[in-house]
């Protein structure tokens, strides 16, 4: 009989504190920064260990959604997961990654993404470095890396590692919060990127 009441109470707090659990309090809830920084663990681990058939999956994805502007604060997460993989694909014998890769921006196929379109983007959230954490950084380290596949001058002109964007980052790194960015500096300069290249 005793074993049976504890038993009985054990079940009945197990399911009380389910209960609780399930209406906890939303200051109990992770972060925004806590649930970026957890998926951006998860996407490096996953781009940092691609095998080819999970890649050809995986890739178009990721390239689909740099572009939702609903998953604008985890761009630097994106950015990130992209530039690992472009990185790691650049090691890799006889280009045939780099072709897999390239055919997820090919135009008017199935589940590709339009370069232009990715180009115009991550300069737009380039333009608001600070507005989430590392997303300045994290975007133009995505651009250069990309640069080859969004179009062949630009690859030229930002073949990694470039001077040019390397000067930027610098400065967003020198600058640390919005506070001590000048923002008219800070346009010019990409501008001048994007004239540079037109």
């Amino acid at each position: 009989a005793l074993t049976q009441n504890t038993d009985a109470e054990q079940s009945s707090s197990y399911v009380a504190k389910l209960v609780t659990k399930s209406s906890y309090q939303a200051a109990d809830s992770p972060s925004y920064l806590e649930i970026r920084g957890r998926a951006g663990l998860v996407l490096g681990h996953l781009a940092g260990s691609l095998k080819p058939p999970v890649r050809l999956v995986l890739w178009p994805m990721l390239l689909q959604t740099l572009v939702n502007p609903a998953m604008r604060v985890g761009l630097p997460v994106l950015c990130r997961a992209v530039t690992q993989i472009l990185t790691g694909a650049k090691v890799e014998p006889e280009g045939k990654v780099r072709n897999e890769l390239a055919l997820s921006l090919r135009p008017g196929r199935e589940r590709s993404t339009q370069p232009e379109a990715l180009l115009m983007w991550l300069l737009v959230c380039a333009h608001s470095p600070h507005e989430t954490v590392g997303l300045g950084l994290h975007v133009l380290r995505c651009l250069e890396a990309l640069s080859p596949f969004v179009h062949r001058i630009l690859g030229e002109i930002w073949e990694a590692p470039s001077r040019r964007l390397q000067t930027l980052c610098a400065y967003l790194e020198e600058s640390g919060a919005a506070s001590r960015l000048d923002p008219s500096f800070w346009a010019a300069a990409l501008s001048q990127e994007v004239h540079f290249f037109l």
